[in-house]
């Protein structure tokens, strides 16, 4: 007997682990760069831009927590 396969959300499953894998992605990267910059910055003794940087850092890392929080949010609703 053959199983009936729902493609409408195996496809749901795709397109949304593709989305989330990029935007963490970008938010990691955006972590990685603004704390690397603003060590650099304020090693320099530029000061606005080392804050830049570490402001651009605080966001990524806020983003990769909330997405990871959500991530786990999900799994333990049931």
């Amino acid at each position: 007997m053959l199983a009936k396969v729902d493609f409408h959300a195996l496809f749901e499953v795709v397109y949304t682990s593709v989305v989330i894998v990029v935007l963490v992605s970008f938010a990691f990267a955006a972590l990685l760069y603004g704390a690397v910059r603003s060590a650099d910055a304020g090693r320099e003794g530029h000061s606005a831009a080392a804050f830049g940087f570490a402001l651009m850092a605080f966001l990524g890392t806020a983003v990769c927590t909330a997405i990871v929080g959500f991530g786990f949010y999900v799994i333990t609703k049931k």
